[in-house]
């Protein structure tokens, strides 16, 4: 979505959304397959080494806790200023929300075409945060 990432060693961003405003700035658009594609391949590579032993299993993570790292800054016990997001900005926090859920759900297809046999993420979180939403 244009946002920069740092592993340090856990998932950092060092220009975290503070007001909607800021989450304006990110990508309308994201073509999961050209900024993603490399796991993609990394996934069919795999899939060919297990050479059917094990499965394989996908993960993406649920919209909540990408909302909750891209406004937080990284992570968090308290997710206060997600949920201060979440009181001061409704609409905004469900927009942004639902374009995190949609690059998701590409990602999440991406990886079984790409040959994993199972994608996982928090569904139940982010489906009850959505609902709380509408």
């Amino acid at each position: 979505m244009g946002m920069e990432v740092i592993m340090n060693p856990a998932p950092f961003f060092p220009h975290p959304l503070d007001t909607p405003g800021d989450a304006d700035k990110l990508r309308q658009h994201v073509d999961v397959e050209k900024e993603l594609g490399y796991v993609f391949d990394a996934i069919t590579q795999t899939r060919t080494e297990l050479a059917g032993e094990v499965p394989l299993i996908g993960f993406c993570g649920a919209p909540w806790t990408l909302f909750g790292y891209m406004v937080e800054g990284g992570g968090s016990k308290t997710l206060q200023k997600a949920k201060t997001w979440l009181y001061k900005y409704p609409e905004e926090s469900k927009a942004l929300l639902m374009r995190i859920a949609d690059v998701c759900v590409d990602f999440l297809v991406g990886q079984v075409k790409a040959g994993a046999q199972a994608s996982v993420h928090n569904y139940a979180v982010q489906n009850s945060i959505i609902n709380h939403l509408i």
